[in-house]
C-alpha cells in the first residue's frame, strides 16, 4: 500500500490508493517508505542526512574554525621545535636519527587522503559501491599509520636514551616524541567520525545531495595530512 501526506492547514493527512483521498487544494507529498515518512514526521525531513541542527554552512564554517585553531596549534609547535633545533648550543647536523617506520607511516597518510579523495567524488557521483570501498580503504589505511607510528615511537625513544652528544640531544628527541604523538592522537580521534561515516555509508545514507558528514571527514583527514608532511619536512630537514 503507498501512503501519502498531506501538510495542509488541517495538518497531516494521510491517503491510501484503497480510497482516501485528499482535497484538491492541499499539496501532496509522496514517501518511499515508511521510514522516510516516519523521518519526516519525526524531524521534518525525509533523508536522515538532512536532520541538521544547524544549516550545512553554519556547519562548514565551525569545521574551518576547528581546523584554523588545530592548525595555529600545530604550526606554533612546529616553529618552536625548529627554533630550539638551530640553536648554537643544538646537537650538530646528522645526530638526530628517526625510525624508517615514519617513511611508511608517512605513504600510509598520503593514501588514506587519496581514497578519501575518492570517497567523496564517488559519492557526489552517486557510485555507491566505489564510495564504500573506498571508505573501507581508508579505515585499514588508518589503522596501518597507527601501527607504524606505535612501531616507531618507541625507537625514538630508545634514540632518546642512547644518542650520544650533548644534554640537548635529549630535548630535542622528546620534542619530536611528543609532537609525533600528539599528532597521532589527532589521528586516532579522527578515526572515530571516519567510523561513523564508514558505517553509514555502507547503509547508503549518503547520496549526491546529502553528504556533508562526508565532507566534513575529509576536510579533517586532509588536514592531518598537511600538518604531518609539514611536521616531518621539518624533522628531516633538521634531523
Amino acid at each position: 500500500m503507498s501512503r501519502q501526506f498531506d501538510r495542509g492547514a488541517g495538518g497531516l493527512n494521510v491517503s491510501s490508493t484503497l480510497g482516501y483521498d485528499l482535497p484538491a487544494p492541499f499539496p501532496v507529498i509522496e514517501f518511499k517508505n515508511l521510514r522516510s515518512a516516519m523521518a519526516f514526521l519525526s524531524y521534518g525531513y525525509e533523508h536522515p542526512e538532512q536532520r541538521q541542527w544547524l544549516p550545512p554552512r553554519a556547519q562548514t564554517m565551525g569545521m574551518w574554525l576547528l581546523l584554523a585553531s588545530l592548525a595555529m596549534f600545530f604550526f606554533g609547535a612546529i616553529v618552536a621545535y625548529a627554533i630550539i633545533r638551530g640553536r648554537p648550543s643544538s646537537p650538530p647536523p646528522g645526530s638526530v636519527a628517526f625510525p624508517k617506520g615514519l617513511w611508511v607511516s608517512t605513504g600510509l597518510l598520503l593514501a588514506c587522503s587519496g581514497t578519501l579523495h575518492v570517497a567523496l567524488r564517488s559519492i557526489r557521483r552517486e557510485n555507491q559501491q566505489r564510495f564504500q570501498g573506498a571508505l573501507i580503504a581508508t579505515g585499514v589505511l588508518a589503522l596501518g599509520f597507527l601501527i607504524a607510528q606505535a612501531i616507531s615511537l618507541p625507537q625514538l625513544l630508545e634514540g632518546h636514551v642512547t644518542a650520544a652528544g650533548l644534554k640537548q640531544t635529549y630535548g630535542i628527541y622528546g620534542i619530536a616524541w611528543a609532537l609525533i604523538a600528539v599528532h597521532a592522537a589527532h589521528v586516532m580521534l579522527g578515526i572515530i567520525p571516519l567510523a561513523v561515516v564508514t558505517v553509514r555509508g555502507l547503509r547508503g545514507q549518503y547520496d549526491h545531495e546529502a553528504h556533508l558528514g562526508v565532507k566534513h571527514c575529509v576536510m579533517y583527514w586532509h588536514f592531518l595530512d598537511v600538518v604531518w608532511l609539514a611536521m616531518f619536512a621539518v624533522f628531516i630537514a633538521a634531523a
